[in-house]
């Protein structure tokens, strides 16, 4: 038996960065205020004014969403026995974006396509952690906050209907980002900001793009590079491991970049942190608004994003190359938070870091959606342990990590392509493992499975 994955395609990006902002056309109508209209046609206020109608439009949509009900502690039940709900907001009131328009004055100019963006956000942002916090815990996401630095705006492209990049140097260009006042206003007429970008590379098809005022960034969301299977051809066996991130059955080898001395600093970070913390707690101080843990918070946070973006460059690479070669790919059917439980003290220190930093998820991903959906995985028992030559299964075959030596033929093999062809044999030949073996190959599911939450081991009763 074996598992074939559901197709999710994944968002890609391109971030730029915001040189200045121009303004050009009729002053825009910011709202009211003390009952008389406000126009303006500085770019950063009508920039901040975007982000500001933005992020109420989605506190909107935001206030519709419930929680649970606690007291001292205790979640709170109703008369059937259910958990009791409360809207976020209190009482919320639904509008649509006409409504809303008509009803708060700083509404009233914004761009349709600004307008729309926050519910369709709002809705996969919320569903995005109700799926996190089953997996692994942690808060519901909260209303946006100006306080916290939320000045940010998401417009549609439409087909080109706002939100057009127009280049104006070999790194250079401009998001171009269209309105009018409402009717009726007293200075109607149409109006354009525009945001200055360098860019290092052609801008692809996009969907959308996203401002950041705050980081003067720019984010162009557009769907993933497809790869040109026009030639792909015949089938390959795929094994993940921690010394190789993959080894193909045809000879090839792909290791992950190395990351050494960013690592090094990631770790010199962790610790002035945890120093941060310690002398904080010291001195009786919350170090959780200190500016220097806050600090070195941002620089951590940017060392693992760097460190992800290289992880993520070779591993795009290397599976669109695989998607473009072959019709096939068969992996083995692993669970990397099973394997990489902690051991007692630190015996499985090495190798549980060495299991996921190899991102085996990703890469099988990556590769599922890029092959179409074509990308099945097999019962990974004794895949390693067989010989490919005649067959004969033994833990003596493995000499070492990378030798393998049948004892009974004599065939010999790396021991990584060996188990590689044993993928994609176990898939066309269907072999059993011996009578003794305890594995089970799981029935097809919707999708990849996700990882349930571990258990703490029940003690030994003396």
């Amino acid at each position: 038996m074996h598992r074939r994955f559901l197709v999710t395609f994944p968002v890609m990006s391109q971030v730029v960065r915001i040189r200045r902002v121009s303004f050009r056309g009729t002053p825009v109508f910011l709202g009211e205020r003390h009952g008389q209209p406000v126009f303006s046609g500085n770019p950063e206020k009508v920039a901040t004014w975007l982000c500001d109608g933005f992020r109420s439009r989605f506190n909107q949509h935001r206030a519709h969403r419930r929680r649970y009900v606690y007291r001292d502690g205790e979640r709170l039940l109703s008369d059937d026995g259910s958990p009791q709900l409360e809207f976020l907001g209190g009482d919320p009131v639904t509008l649509t974006d006409s409504q809303a328009r008509e009803q708060f004055p700083h509404l009233a100019a914004m761009p349709s396509l600004v307008l729309q963006a926050p519910a369709k956000i709002e809705n996969g942002e919320w569903f995005a952690a109700t799926k996190r916090r089953k997996r692994r815990g942690g808060a519901m996401p909260r209303f946006r906050s100006r306080k916290r630095g939320d000045l940010r705006f998401t417009c549609w492209f439409n087909g080109g209907r706002n939100a057009v990049f127009h280049p104006t140097g070999r790194r250079s260009g401009m998001v171009v980002i269209r309105g009018q006042n409402p009717h009726g206003c007293s200075r109607p007429g149409k109006w354009m900001l525009r945001f200055h970008v360098i860019v290092s590379q052609p801008i692809r098809d996009y969907t959308s793009v996203h401002v950041d005022l705050a980081k003067r960034s720019l984010v162009f969301t557009s769907p993933p590079p497809t790869a040109d299977r026009s030639r792909a051809t015949g089938d390959v066996g795929v094994d993940r491991g921690v010394e190789h991130a993959a080894v193909t059955s045809d000879g090839e080898f792909f290791d992950l970049p190395d990351t050494t001395k960013l690592d090094h600093d990631i770790t010199a970070v962790q610790k002035r942190m945890a120093k941060s913390r310690v002398v904080a707690q010291r001195e009786g101080r919350d170090w959780r608004r200190g500016k220097r843990y806050g600090r070195l918070r941002d620089r951590h946070r940017r060392l693992q994003a760097r460190r992800a973006a290289i992880n993520n460059d070779a591993l795009h690479a290397f599976t669109r190359r695989t998607a473009e070669t072959y019709g096939l790919v068969i992996c083995e059917d692993l669970h990397a938070e099973a394997m990489s439980r902690k051991g007692e003290g630190r015996r499985k220190g090495s190798t549980n870091h060495g299991i996921r930093d190899a991102r085996w998820a990703t890469l099988l991903h990556q590769l599922a959606y890029k092959t179409g959906g074509n990308t099945v995985t097999v019962n990974p028992a004794y895949t390693s342990q067989r010989c490919h030559g005649c067959g004969h299964i033994a833990a003596e075959n493995r000499e070492s990590q990378a030798v393998f030596c049948c004892v009974a033929c004599g065939h010999s093999d790396n021991a990584d392509i060996n188990a590689a062809k044993n993928i994609a044999a176990k898939y066309h030949q269907g072999w059993t493992a011996p009578a003794r073996s305890r594995c089970k190959t799981l029935p097809a599911k919707a999708g990849i499975a996700a990882a349930t939450k571990r258990k703490p081991p029940v003690p030994a009763v003396a």
